[in-house]
């Protein structure tokens, strides 16, 4: 026995083990939209009655550095979006750690018992603060982003791939964008920077907000020098009050960042595949270097391949790519690796 166990040992050694768990304690915010259902008053009880942390109602207004939750009116996410009655944002107050993002999916399943209700206007978006970044860091972050755009338009259903609110910062498959950046050159992070970063840096109606990743409130931070809003939001994800989804959207993007805190350069901005979108996010194993993923990290994973799957009939009419099945099934077989005999996807 004592001979197996120093085998296994040195087969453990060779595998270079690791344990993955959540551990960002970077500050980000949440903004959940619903319809016009359920009136903002009835939204602030609920919560007031299940969170520890206060409700203030208002119209329209920016939500900043806030110890509270925000609930106010929004003219893009009604039933009709600006041709109907509004409907309502609930801006999170600003968290940190698995416990937030919890406490705060928790809420959202508490707006759904009360019948909140979102709709084809409706938006997740997630703010994460970058202070800690130089603007080379975020250049370098946003080369990575350039990479996994694909990717990421394959978890998401057709009408956010196609929004003119969460717009593309490189359209995929072309060659070359809008700001003549070319997919096949090798860009310093000053010359990425000073062709992606937002000109107009108004608050409202300004159309350089209305990409997949919002630069605007950092650029602004930057150009006045302070650290009020430097963050950077997250528009794609769908409107949602599934905790589930709330949570992994949130721990997706947050590793994103800290996982690209410390790259370099791409050598290229080309499309990566699904192994390579896997290693951005810290969740691939390789032969050579085995790790074991805490629940939250595992649920992440699972959670990111599962939707690959579900909208994969959707990318393959948005992105006019048969091809794109492969990728499906390449999700399928890992999710198998994953998880047989416990469950199975067939």
């Amino acid at each position: 026995m004592a001979m197996i166990l120093c085998i296994r040992r040195s087969e453990v050694d060779q595998l270079k083990l690791k344990y993955k768990k959540f551990d960002s304690l970077r500050r980000f915010g949440v903004e959940i939209e619903v319809g016009s259902e359920v009136k903002k008053k009835v939204v602030q009880t609920a919560i007031m009655a299940s969170s520890k942390y206060d409700a203030h109602v208002s119209r329209y207004s920016l939500s900043t550095n806030n110890r509270y939750w925000h609930i106010k009116d929004d003219a893009t996410c009604g039933i009709k979006g600006r041709k109907g009655p509004k409907g309502v944002e609930i801006a999170s107050f600003v968290g940190h750690g698995i416990n937030d993002i919890n406490h705060i999916s928790f809420i959202a399943s508490k707006l759904s018992e009360i019948g909140c209700r979102v709709n084809e206007n409706c938006g997740l978006h997630v703010h994460a603060e970058v202070s800690d970044l130089s603007v080379e860091q975020v250049s370098i972050f946003m080369a990575h982003w350039i990479k996994l755009e694909k990717i990421f338009s394959l978890i998401l259903p057709m009408r956010r791939n196609k929004s003119e609110y969460c717009k593309f910062i490189f359209p995929i498959d072309v060659e070359k964008n809008e700001n003549n950046i070319c997919r096949d050159k090798f860009y310093s992070p000053d010359n990425l920077w000073s062709m992606l970063s937002p000109k107009n840096l108004s608050y409202y109606d300004n159309d350089d907000r209305r990409y997949n990743l919002n630069l605007v409130n950092l650029v602004r931070a930057i150009k006045y020098n302070h650290n009020n809003r430097k963050t950077i939001e997250l528009r794609w994800p769908e409107g949602t009050l599934d905790p589930r989804d709330i949570r992994c959207w949130v721990k997706l993007f947050l590793i994103f960042i800290e996982n690209c805190k410390n790259k370099k350069m791409p050598t290229n901005l080309k499309s990566c595949n699904l192994k390579e979108a896997l290693d951005y996010f810290g969740l691939l194993n390789t032969n050579n270097n085995f790790s074991i993923m805490s629940a939250s990290i595992q649920e992440t994973k699972t959670w990111f391949l599962e939707r690959i799957i579900d909208y994969n009939p959707d990318a393959i009419i948005f992105h006019k790519d048969e091809k794109l099945v492969k990728i499906a099934d390449e999700a399928r077989l890992i999710l198998n690796e994953m998880w047989r005999p416990i469950r199975v996807y067939s």
